[in-house]
């Protein structure tokens, strides 16, 4: 099992909460990888879903794998190493470094995009929200933003009607 090193980084400006992050991975396709990175930028917890089954590398998370391995939800929590851009979950299998697009000497593939190279040389890869997820999201929250806000506006105007009956 090859141990990936690379030094991608400035140690000094590495800030590892940006691996907080949706992630795809090559080695287990459609099964869903999400790392987040705790306040304290020392420890992280990791969510996702797997293939069932003992013998899963290269196994995804289609839907017909689905139909026929079943789906199973895993989580672990883990350790941010010194000098920071490490991740370690501390089992000897989920141990990576961050590395940035364009920045490995490896030929492992995936060197043009940001992500988590793990020791096995598989790489998790950001997922990129597109532009139109994007808008999405702004358009939802200020919709919520302002139904919030004309919801307290109508119930400040019952309560000023009320008054007024009352007086």
């Amino acid at each position: 099992m090859p141990v990936i090193t690379t030094e991608s980084t400035s140690v000094a400006t590495f800030d590892p909460a940006i691996m907080t992050n949706d992630y795809s991975d090559p080695f287990h396709p459609f099964c869903k990888r999400h790392i987040q990175i705790a306040r304290d930028v020392r420890s992280f917890s990791y969510w996702g879903t797997a293939a069932k089954g003992e013998d899963v590398i290269g196994r995804g998370c289609s839907p017909k794998e689905a139909q026929e391995y079943g789906i199973r939800k895993g989580a672990f929590n883990g350790q941010i190493l010194q000098p920071g851009n490490r991740i370690s979950a501390g089992d000897g299998i989920h141990e990576g470094v961050w590395e940035p697009a364009g920045t490995a000497t490896t030929t492992l593939g995936y060197e043009d995009v940001d992500g988590i190279r793990w020791n096995d040389g598989n790489k998790w890869i950001v997922k990129q929200k597109s532009q139109a997820t994007r808008i999405g999201e702004v358009i939802f929250w200020s919709y919520l933003g302002f139904s919030s806000l004309a919801g307290v506006k109508g119930v400040y105007d019952g309560y000023q009607r009320y008054k007024q009956k009352q007086q």
